[in-house]
């Protein structure tokens, strides 16, 4: 359950329940891996994408950078 950016685990050995920071990192990936991030993205959970892993990061990252440079150019 995502909770303000945060994950709750329950903890097997206290009981005690911790807030662990949520990211999602993609490394490759397929159309499963696009539709982690499309749900991630309207919460606002960080996606990290490594750009040259192949498939869909590749496409992910060339998406962000054509994005990125027509920003640029509209300041």
């Amino acid at each position: 359950m995502v909770i303000n950016n945060n994950v709750t685990w329950q903890a097997f050995l206290t009981g005690v329940s911790v807030k662990t920071p949520v990211v999602i990192l993609v490394w490759g990936g397929d159309r499963n891996t696009l539709s982690h991030v499309a749900k991630a993205v309207p919460h606002q959970i960080p996606v990290i994408i490594l750009k040259k892993s192949g498939k869909i990061a590749d496409m992910l990252a060339g998406i962000y950078e054509v994005l990125a440079e027509k920003e640029e150019e509209a300041r």
